[in-house]
């Protein structure tokens, strides 16, 4: 599986619908970090999994924000490249 068919895969059961992100975020919480997504519409924040994320999604957060930030692109729109171009 490709990266992107990677990420998209996990991300895409946990939004709602892709044209109303705005923000992507990891929150730190006491017990580790929870991986969300801010949408203008539904629920302000979705969350990939109530549960703290682990090291993998961390990783490939991670790495999607160091690839956006090369590409001079924002993480959301990163996002939404990764799971509309499989």
């Amino acid at each position: 599986m490709s990266f992107f068919e990677e990420i998209g895969e996990k991300l895409e059961n946990a939004l709602h619908d892709i044209a109303t992100i705005e923000h992507a975020m990891i929150l730190e919480k006491k017990d580790g970090y929870v991986y969300c997504i801010q949408q203008t519409e539904g629920d302000s924040i979705s969350c990939i999994s109530e549960k703290p994320i682990d090291e993998e999604y961390l990783r490939l957060f991670n790495d999607c924000f160091h690839a956006s930030s090369e590409a001079r692109t924002s993480i959301t729109r990163f996002i939404i490249e990764c799971i509309t171009n499989k």
